[in-house]
Order: C-alpha cells, then sequence, then structure tokens
C-alpha cells in the first residue's frame, strides 16, 4: 500500500515537466529558492478534488507559504478558484442526474440465424431517494428541512408561499368534491 507521500511523489515527478510560471516560495530565511509551477496544472489538481494542503505538499511547500502565494498571485487564484468551480459543478451535476433519474445507452446482444448481433436501447436509470433528500434540503432548506419545526399545537405546518397554498387548497378541495 502507497503512502500519501509516495503518491504525492509520482505526482511530482509527472509534473515536472509542466512547471514554469508561478512562483512559490519554499523556506523562510534570507535565501529563498523558488519552485515555479504551471497554473494549469494547479487548476487540474484543484478540479480533481486536491485541498490546497495537497497541492502545497505536491510543490513541496507548506500550506501557509501555498496560502500566501495564492493570496499574492491572482492568477494563481483563479486557477484554484476555477478548478474548484469545475470540481463542484462535475458533483452537481451527477447529484442531479441522480435525483432526477436519467436514461443510459446500453446494448442487448441476441442471436439470429448464427449470427450475433448488437442491438442498443436506453434503459432509465430511475431517481435515489437519498439524492433526492440531499438535493431538496440543501436547495430549498425553508421547505424541506431534516428537522421540521412544530408550532405550539404540536402540529406541523411548512411554511408555503401564500399563493401556492391556495392553489394546493383548491385541488384539494376538488379532489373532495369529486371532480377530480
Amino acid at each position: 500500500m502507497m503512502t500519501g507521500k509516495g503518491i504525492a511523489a509520482k505526482i511530482l515527478v509527472k509534473l515536472d515537466r509542466f512547471c514554469g510560471e508561478l512562483v512559490v516560495l519554499r523556506k523562510k530565511s534570507k535565501y529563498m529558492p523558488k519552485v515555479t509551477c504551471n497554473t494549469l496544472m494547479v487548476q487540474r489538481m484543484a478540479s480533481f478534488g486536491l485541498a490546497p494542503e495537497e497541492i502545497a505538499f505536491i510543490y513541496g511547500v507548506t500550506g501557509v507559504q501555498f496560502s500566501k502565494a495564492v493570496r499574492q498571485n491572482a492568477e494563481l487564484k483563479r486557477a484554484v478558484e476555477g478548478g474548484r468551480q469545475i470540481a463542484d459543478m462535475a458533483v452537481t451535476d451527477s447529484l442531479f442526474k441522480k435525483a432526477a433519474g436519467y436514461y443510459r445507452k446500453e446494448f442487448r446482444m441476441f442471436k439470429y440465424r448464427n449470427r450475433m448481433y448488437r442491438e442498443p436501447y436506453s434503459k432509465f436509470i430511475p431517481p435515489e431517494m437519498g439524492a433526492i433528500i440531499m438535493w431538496l434540503t440543501n436547495r430549498r432548506p425553508e421547505q424541506w428541512k431534516m428537522n421540521p419545526q412544530y408550532d405550539k399545537d404540536s402540529r406541523y405546518r411548512p411554511k408555503i408561499p401564500p399563493e401556492e397554498a391556495k392553489a394546493l387548497k383548491a385541488i384539494v378541495e376538488a379532489s373532495r368534491r369529486g371532480e377530480i
């Protein structure tokens, strides 16, 4: 099993050929050697979900030194934030697909007259309840809480906008009368 330092060392060896733009200070002394690295690679590492401390470790500096370099260098700051946004968008997209359900292309194999055929078809992957709960509790926290608040009557009263409440009330009344 490889430790984090071993994996980081392998990544560092692969990144050596991409170095060239960013200046990060290594040691706190009068003579400070410079480490240069490509902001595109920093953005890619951030988009893969690496924390700033992990990126700093790969480049051989401390997290504090890397944070200082991010604050001082606008290009590096854009690279780190852009990488985070890429990762966040990918996770949001996959969570939405899990919550809403989606179609996936699959293939069926069948034999006809001693010859094999491959037929494409679309398979619907149904939504998952955990993804739905997570999506709604984060996107609409005032309406979808894990622990709803109870009033004095100890009856749950959801906070629904008045126009939606009137429309729902009309639907319930119509169904009671048998119109729906």
